[in-house]
Parts: structure tokens; sequence; C-alpha cells
């Protein structure tokens, strides 16, 4: 028996308003929608697993009331964050001593590293993967055919297939049996792979005046150039393409037609009399999002996010290295350290993301200042993605 479908459309507007989003969802259009309550429906239940959203999310004060309307709120977290503060239940997470985790680089060389678990969860709670299977199981979750989604739900053969089908091609023992658990691809990084050959598929159709090549089931499958088939480029005619036909046909999430041609259009936010410095933000290699400000160690290298300043700036609104300073946007106002630098423009200041916990560990507890409280919650209106960067401020001494 076939399961019931889902008719409702997605919450977070992907499918249907975000012509080019990416399928693993739009927080930023859900925290709006469950906040103005102009989605297709309303949430009751939120879950969060291992997410710090209230620090992660642009528009902070907006993403904690948000989580405020939810009737029920679980976190699955190894930290009391901004989050799990706001949680009705609080399940402990694991730590990476903890669980198994497949760590992979494709950028330069392909490799998939294995993390094993050493030590059994202090707690004797489940690692996530297996918090989240139990609770598919218990809501008896099924596909489209009506088959139990975690029916003999065993994380080590799901991961072994994992290897088996993709790249590796490998069990999970054998993964096991490599020097330091590690694969690495022996072909290495592939360049101008438009210009690999193909073959035509089973049944496939050739376009003669294109050369676009299409599976039986009409899929571009590649493109053919005199004698051979290539695989192109991951665009519908499979060639290079200046003007996009694709997005041209589509609208953005303002119901605005999107160009074909890579356009510049100026954003309505910019510098005025009021806010009249760009406010952007960057990761360091000494932290990871806004996860390892409880770290003693990384906190002894990098403890404080100090708004960097440009020189020129700084002497004109009479800043010095070191002062503390008001940060004002139209959505939030905090204080600051200034950090005098000729390394930002003169019209833009920033600061690493992050920092500004109130929870979390008694290290990581008012590092710093938490930037998205200046910004609004707020999506790329083609891609869905959210906008970190998309406010102005101004700053004066404290």
């Amino acid at each position: 028996m076939k399961a019931k479908k889902i008719e409702q459309p997605r919450l977070d507007g992907h499918g249907s308003k975000y012509p080019f989003s990416h399928g693993s969802g739009i927080y930023t259009e859900t925290v709006s929608r469950i906040l103005d309550g102009k989605g297709a429906y309303q949430p009751k239940i939120g879950m969060v697993v291992f997410q710090n959203l209230v620090l992660s999310v642009p528009g902070t004060n907006n993403v904690i009331e948000a989580l405020k309307k939810l009737e029920y709120l679980v976190v699955v977290d190894t930290h009391m964050s901004e989050t799990a503060l706001m949680a009705d239940i609080v399940i402990p997470g694991t730590s990476y001593l903890e669980r198994y985790d497949l760590n992979s680089n494709w950028v330069t060389w392909s490799t998939l590293g294995l993390r094993q678990p050493v030590v059994k969860p202090i707690f004797g709670q489940l690692p996530e993967y297996d918090f989240v299977a139990a609770l598919g199981k218990k809501l008896d979750l099924r596909n489209s055919e009506g088959q139990a989604w975690f029916d003999n739900w065993d994380y080590e053969k799901y991961i072994s297939r994992e290897l088996e089908t993709g790249a590796p091609k490998i069990s999970l023992a054998q993964l096991k049996a490599l020097p330091g658990a590690t694969w690495i691809d022996s072909v290495g990084t592939q360049y101008e792979k438009f210009k690999f050959e193909a073959k035509m598929p089973d049944q496939g159709t050739v376009d003669e005046k294109t050369g676009l090549v299409k599976d039986k089931d009409g899929k571009p499958a590649g493109v053919k150039i005199g004698e051979k088939i290539y695989k192109g480029f991951n665009t519908p005619s499979r060639k290079l393409e200046f003007y996009s036909e694709q997005a041209a046909a589509k609208k953005d999430a303002n119901g605005k037609a999107i160009d074909g041609l890579p356009a510049y259009e100026a954003r309505d936010w910019v510098p005025d009399d009021k806010f009249p410095l760009y406010l952007v933000n960057w990761k360091e290699v000494h932290h990871t999002h806004s996860r390892t400000f409880n770290n003693p160690y990384l906190m002894e290298i990098q403890s404080w996010n100090r708004l960097a300043v440009n020189a020129n700036t700084a002497a004109r609104l009479g800043l010095a290295d070191g002062d503390e300073i008001w940060v004002e946007s139209p959505y939030g106002k905090a204080k600051a350290i200034a950090r005098v630098t000729e390394g930002i423009h003169p019209d833009v200041v920033g600061w690493q993301h992050g920092f500004g916990h109130w929870g979390f560990g008694k290290v990581a507890k008012g590092k710093g200042t938490a930037d998205g409280q200046f910004n609004v919650t707020k999506s790329d209106a083609v891609s869905g993605m959210a906008l970190h960067k998309e406010v102005c401020v101004k700053v004066y001494k404290a």
C-alpha cells in the first residue's frame, strides 16, 4: 500500500517561490514564515539537531521570536547553546569521539576519511543519526511505496552502502582496513570535465541542429560535436551559455522576471547619512561557525571579534584602536571594540562571525559581539540563500 502523499508545499518556498534554491532548505524563509504566520501552514513543533539557529541565522531577534511561537521545541546538542536554552527538551548530543563521521575533501585531491567512535556516549545517549532514525521509526515514516524507512536500521550498513555506491566503491570494513581509515582517489583532481567523451545513452536521441544528446527520458546527457559525444557543461544545452534561457524563463521570489544575462542591479540597501557604513562578516581559521567558542585553546588564539575599521574612517570618527564603540543598524545596537586597520575599505566595517554567546559554556559566554543582531532575516530572491551582509550601520565612540 502506498503511503499518503504530503500535498502541502514546503514552508521554506523551495520548489515554488525560489527558482534556484537548494533542497537542503531555506532557513531564513522558514523563520520569517513562522514569525508572520503567512506560510502554507504554521508549524507547532521544532526539531533542531546540532545547529545554533539563534546565532547562525541573520536577524537574531527575529529567530528568537519565531522559536517562541512554536508550541514545542526539541534541541539535540553537546552544549547548552542559545537555541538549546529556548528548548522544552534538550537531548544530549555526541562528540566526535563518540560517533561515526565521514570526512570528505573533494576540492584538491579527493579523499574520504572515517572518524570512528573510540568511547561510548557518556550518558548512554544515541548518536545523532540513530536518534533521528529512532524518531522516524516511532513516527512510522514511510517512502512513497509504503515501505518503512527505518525498519532494521543499522548505521554501519547504511554508510557501507553509501561507500559502495559512491566514489570509493568499497565497503565500510575495507575503509577501516586502509591506512588511517582514509580512502584516496587514485585518479586525483580532474579538470575540464566538459571535454570528457561520453557514450550515446540507450534509446538516446540527438538534435541534429544543436548537437544536444538526450537520454530516453528526455534529460540532457551530452553534446555531439563532429562525430564524437562529449559530456559538456552542466547547462540545458550542455554548452557554455552566455545567456541563460533557463533563468530567463523564471521569476524570482518577488515575482520579477530574471535576466538571462548576469546583469548588475543595485541593491535597495546603500549607505546614507544615518547609516553610512556597510557591515560585513567573515570566518577565520581559528573557529568553525559558532560551534568552537567554548574551546579554551582556540579562544586563547582568537578570543574576541573586534570590529575592523579603516584607519582614515576611524580618524574621521575620532576612534582609536581598542576603543569601546557602539555599532547601530536599523535592526539592532550593541557595544563592540574597534580594530583600526588599513586592511578594510573606508566605506566598510566588519568582523568575524560566531562570537557574542550568552550561552554555550563559560569560556564562550560574553566574548565579542554577535553579528546577526544587526541584520534582517532575508533570503536572496533567486537562490533563497541567507543574506548575511545586507545592512549598513553607524559606528561611534561609547
